[in-house]
């Protein structure tokens, strides 16, 4: 939601930026609260991932749930 809200900010010019999250199965929704704080933190983590991939640094961030779905565990050696 972060993501939407930072794009939906820098493309379309919306100050503030409302977020809900609606359930097409049910028809309800949820209302997000906090939107600048969710905005601010996807524009630090995204800052910092651009910046590791210009500089050309691709560490690995093992974690059990992200390892369990990505293709290359079978070659990685910090794969858990």
């Amino acid at each position: 939601m972060a993501l939407y809200a930072l794009g939906a900010t820098a493309a379309l010019k919306l100050d503030p930026v409302e977020l809900e999250v609606v359930y097409l199965a049910s028809g309800e929704s949820v209302r997000i609260e906090k939107v600048a704080g969710l905005v601010h933190e996807a524009e630090a983590e995204g800052s910092e991932v651009s910046g590791g991939i210009k500089a050309g640094r691709f560490e690995a961030r093992p974690e059990r749930r992200r390892c369990r779905l990505c293709p290359y565990r079978l070659a990685c050696a910090d794969a858990l």
